[in-house]
């Protein structure tokens, strides 16, 4: 659930939940269910702007599936504190290494910027 929650949103799509109830309270993994809704719903309304189109999406490599699955969310907005938001989701059943290069072009940053 935690993959699959986390793949929706990090990608800008809103998952759409039509059910009484998500999950059956008496379930041994209810817990773990609750955590993972409520951590990514929380992501998704800090970000809500920036994952919805108020930039743009940017895939940072092919998605494969085979690889990790890269996308940067971006705006050359200079009134906005949070310029980018970078997604990284592992499709595979195998832990993965590897080093990205982000662009931040298209976040309006000149190269040398300072990123945190």
């Amino acid at each position: 659930v935690d993959f699959v929650l986390g793949g929706f949103y990090l990608f800008g799509t809103q998952p759409f939940f039509h059910a009484v109830e998500l999950w059956d309270p008496d379930d041994e993994h209810a817990a773990e269910l609750e955590a993972s809704v409520t951590r990514w719903t929380g992501f998704f309304r800090e970000h809500r702007t920036r994952l919805l189109g108020m930039g743009r999406m940017l895939h940072l490599r092919r998605p494969t599936a085979r690889f990790l699955e890269a996308v940067a969310h971006v705006t050359s907005d200079a009134s906005e504190p949070l310029r980018a938001v970078v997604g990284l989701v592992n499709p595979t059943s195998r832990g993965i290494a590897d080093n990205i290069t982000v662009s931040l072009y298209y976040a309006g940053l000149a190269p040398g910027a300072t990123v945190l």
